[in-house]
């Protein structure tokens, strides 16, 4: 649910950049939803362990950011950061170890681990 208010604040934000809302529009067609799902079927194909996956999806966002950053400089940085709140807002969708709703994190340290490597992946490669 944290993934769908992500997309529909994005559509309902007036201030969202284009790119963002593209993105957005594009998701929200069953074509678009389809090419998602068979992308990130064709990404982890293969896959041998949840860590394997997981190394799979981080190239991955390395690899958009990289795109992003050669063919959208004055973009990337909005989109990062979109991707990067669809991350924390995931992360912070239920309290983590907590007894009958009370006590408990926001975000699990696993969930935090989780985000530095999202944050790190989407960070703009250093330039020598």
């Amino acid at each position: 649910m944290a993934n769908a208010g992500a997309l529909a604040d994005a559509q309902r934000n007036a201030d969202t950049n284009v790119l963002i809302k593209s993105i957005v529009a594009d998701f929200q067609t069953s074509e678009g939803r389809t090419a998602a799902r068979e992308k990130i079927r064709q990404t982890l194909a293969g896959s041998t362990s949840p860590q394997d996956a997981q190394t799979k999806s981080l190239a991955t966002l390395k690899s958009v950011a990289a795109l992003l950053e050669e063919k959208a400089p004055e973009d990337a940085p909005h989109v990062k950061s979109w991707l990067q709140s669809i991350g924390n807002r995931t992360a912070q969708a239920t309290n983590e170890g907590g007894f009958l709703g009370f006590g408990g994190v926001a975000v699990s340290d696993a969930e935090q681990a989780a985000l530095d490597q999202l944050t790190a992946a989407l960070a703009k490669p250093a330039t020598s």
